[in-house]
C-alpha cells in the first residue's frame, strides 16, 4: 500500500511538472506576439486563467535588485523569475527615454488667502531663505497641500504630471533659482525652487505573466 501511495505521489508530481512546463511553453509562444501595449492588452483578455499584469518602472526611482535586471534589457526581451510559490515571465513592452524635471514648491491657496497675503507670505518666505532657513522646512510649515510633508520635494517628475505653466517657469530658471508663479485663475500661487536640471530617465514598461 504504502508503494502505491508512492508511486502515486511520483507520477502526480511528473504530471504536475510537465503541466506546468507545458503551460510556461505556450506562454513564451504566446507571448511572442506582444511588440506594443495594445497586444499586451489583448494578451491579458485572452489569457483571463492567468495572473498578467502591465507594469512601468522608472530607472530612478526603481532600483532593487530586480528592476536593475529589468533595465539591462532590450525592448521584445523575456525575463524569468523564480519565485518561492510560482514562476513569473516579464516581457519588455518597451523603454523609453524620457525628460523629467525637478524641483521643490510651496503652494498657497488662492481661495483661502488674498492676493495681498500671499504677495507678502512670499516675500517673508523669501526674507527667511536669505537668512538660512531652509526651502524644505518652510514647505513642511507653510505649504498648503500634501507634498509639504516631502518638504516640498516633487522628485523627478514628467512635464505631463505638472500644469504646463509649472514646465514654462522651470525652462526659464536655473538651478536654485527659486521664483514665484501666479495661476490666478485657478486660485494657485506658488513659490518655487528649481533643483536640477532636466534629464532624460527611461521608462520601461513589462508585461508581467505569474505561472
Amino acid at each position: 500500500m504504502r508503494d502505491l501511495n508512492y508511486r502515486l505521489f511520483i507520477t502526480l508530481l511528473l504530471f504536475t511538472f510537465y503541466s506546468y512546463a507545458q503551460e510556461a511553453k505556450n506562454v513564451k509562444k504566446d507571448l511572442e506576439q506582444v511588440v506594443d501595449m495594445a497586444s499586451a492588452r489583448a494578451f491579458i483578455t485572452t489569457h483571463t486563467k492567468l495572473k498578467s499584469k502591465i507594469y512601468t518602472y522608472n530607472q530612478e526611482k526603481h532600483t532593487n535588485k530586480l528592476s536593475k535586471e529589468l533595465f539591462k534589457l532590450n525592448e521584445g526581451d523575456v525575463f524569468h523569475v523564480e519565485q518561492k510559490n510560482s514562476n513569473a515571465i516579464y516581457k519588455v513592452v518597451s523603454v523609453i527615454p524620457t525628460k523629467h524635471y525637478r524641483a521643490s514648491y510651496i503652494y498657497l491657496n488662492g481661495k483661502k488667502l488674498s492676493p495681498k497675503k500671499v504677495n507678502q507670505l512670499r516675500e517673508d518666505l523669501k526674507d527667511k531663505l536669505q537668512n538660512g532657513s531652509e526651502f524644505k522646512d518652510l514647505a513642511g510649515k507653510y505649504s498648503m497641500d500634501r507634498n509639504a510633508a516631502r518638504g516640498g520635494d516633487l522628485g523627478w517628475f514628467e512635464d505631463e504630471s505638472v500644469f504646463p505653466e509649472f514646465i514654462e517657469a522651470l525652462n526659464n530658471h536655473s538651478v536654485n533659482d527659486v521664483f514665484t508663479l501666479d495661476m490666478v485663475e485657478k486660485n494657485r500661487f506658488y513659490l518655487i525652487k528649481k533643483t536640477a536640471n532636466p534629464k532624460d530617465i527611461k521608462l520601461l514598461t513589462v508585461l508581467k505573466v505569474t505561472l
